[in-house]
């Protein structure tokens, strides 16, 4: 059985601005990061997945085929760890407190009945499905 890996969501959402800004340097600018730290975590993201993530097409970085599938998935990664970030700061602003809603349908995680006249995340209530 192959050991899991645990794949770091700030080196994720670092491969995801690559990906969307089509450069090291124009990436680590909206991530914050420098052009060489950049590269250092794309190469240990390559190396802790065993692939190539992206290549040069001439002057332009484009995603490779192992590229496009991780970025599926590090999009999906992200979205719930800032969903679920989202949730922690509301539950622990004291303004939303799951104990006071009930769950309603077959996932008590994404839609709650509003019983205590709070208002939950928008994520928690299916409105971005």
């Amino acid at each position: 059985m192959m050991r899991p890996r645990n794949l770091d969501t700030g080196v994720l959402r670092t491969f995801v601005a690559i990906a969307d800004h089509g450069g090291f340097a124009r990436a680590g600018t909206s991530v914050h990061l420098s052009q060489p730290t950049v590269s250092l975590q794309m190469k240990r993201l390559e190396e802790q997945i065993g692939a190539k993530l992206f290549k040069r097409n001439g002057r332009a970085l484009v995603l490779t085929e192992d590229g496009h599938g991780l970025l599926h998935y590090a999009r999906r990664m992200l979205a719930l760890n800032d969903e679920a970030g989202e949730s922690a700061n509301v539950m622990a602003s004291g303004i939303f407190k799951p104990e006071q809603c009930r769950p309603q349908g077959s996932d008590p995680c994404r839609a709650w009945d509003n019983v205590a006249g709070n208002k939950p995340p928008r994520s928690w209530s299916g409105a971005d499905e």
